[in-house]
């Protein structure tokens, strides 16, 4: 073979062997990770507008809910209305929630959105794996649209589970479920129908606006007045203010701040839940009620204790509605008694163990816890 007829074919072969080979070979896209599907939930919760209606399932309980959410760049605004039996209207702006009953009146509180917990979880994500096995999979498709799963299963028997299902496209979440020990549902709250885009909400947003506000309606900060809905019942709960921080004859800005109360009763304590805030004091129909909450920062259950006159201690109690547990105990010493609570979506097991475990110095606990399981 000629030295010309070599080289020629040796150029021939070389073209072809650069174009089977691609100039750079493609990266695959990370795959994303719990934390990033948990961001992308929360801020697409934020900033995204949608209205749609939501099916809450609690306590063999169903209702019909209708949700609508507004961004307008600055700020977010949220109204929230029970379609069924008595109704209910709660409106959100900034930091406030606004509930209104059905005769007119208003009450300031603040609270946690029924599908706020994967906001919770994305700040706590690290911390909650040591108490939680997460997983990614696919999910069913959820008011008409592809969603992916995301699973929260307790490594012990002291927490629920959970599954969240983030809509594929935007992040938004479209349904969370509240699992026992056993992966049956405690309670569930899902969209039926649901839109998404720059317009959805915005007459509502801006007839909202445009309204005064009915029935003295105390303003929300940089927020729309409420659109009236009439006809709804609700037991809101108070909010207490903590402790004051600031030093008796001492100017504000001078004094120091005062460290958070904690609890004197003593308690078993599941693993991972700690204090969240201070001890709070009030008092109800005369009686003084010492009140803390516990989080492992998904879950909390509340402790109350409450002073009560030796012959008018109520009877211990305990039962389960759909994922909240209700235990009481009596605790009892010389002229002194107390009846302690514990309330929070907790295993009913989980709550007894933190009931009978509740002492005071001088007030041990019960060996053995008395009260009877109520259905």
């Amino acid at each position: 073979m000629s030295r010309r007829l070599l080289a020629g074919l040796l150029l021939v072969l070389g073209g072809l062997a650069a174009a089977a080979t691609p100039a750079s070979t493609p990266v695959p896209a990370p795959v994303p990770t719990m934390q990033d599907w948990l961001n992308h939930m929360g801020q697409a919760a934020k900033s995204l507008n949608y209205q749609g209606d939501l099916v809450y399932v609690h306590g063999g309980e169903v209702s019909n809910l209708r949700l609508t959410h507004v961004h307008d760049g600055e700020q977010e605004w949220e109204h929230l209305v029970k379609v069924d039996g008595h109704g209910a209207e709660v409106l959100r702006g900034g930091n406030d929630v606004i509930f209104r009953n059905p005769k007119g009146s208003a009450t300031r509180m603040s609270s946690v959105p029924a599908l706020s917990r994967p906001r919770k979880l994305a700040q706590h994500l690290s911390d909650l794996q040591q108490y939680y096995a997460t997983s990614i999979s696919p999910g069913s498709r959820i008011a008409g649209r592809a969603a992916v799963r995301l699973q929260l299963t307790p490594r012990d028997q002291d927490r629920f589970g959970y599954e969240f299902y983030a809509d594929k496209a935007t992040g938004l979440l479209l349904k969370s479920v509240m699992l026992d020990q056993t992966g049956k549902p405690l309670e569930a709250v899902s969209f039926s129908d649901i839109k998404i885009g720059p317009a959805v909400g915005l007459d509502d947003y801006q007839a909202a606006r445009a309204a005064e506000p009915a029935n003295h309606l105390p303003p929300l900060p940089a927020a729309p007045a409420a659109v009236a809905v009439t006809g709804l019942t609700h037991r809101a709960t108070h909010a207490v203010s903590p402790a004051p921080t600031v030093a008796s004859g001492l100017p504000p800005l001078l004094a120091a701040p005062r460290p958070p109360e904690t609890l004197a009763w003593q308690l078993w304590m599941p693993t991972g839940f700690a204090q969240l805030g201070p001890v709070r004091h009030k008092r109800i129909n005369g009686a003084a009620i010492v009140l803390a909450t516990f989080s492992d920062g998904l879950t909390s259950f509340s402790f109350f204790s409450e002073r009560v006159a030796t012959g008018k201690l109520p009877a211990e109690n305990q039962h389960q509605r759909g994922a909240t547990a209700y235990v009481s105990r009596q605790r009892v010493a010389g002229d002194k008694a107390w009846l302690v609570t514990v309330v929070g979506e907790l295993p009913l097991s989980v709550a007894q163990r933190i009931a009978d475990s509740a002492s005071l110095p001088g007030v041990p606990a019960p060996l053995v816890a008395s009260a009877p399981v109520l259905p």
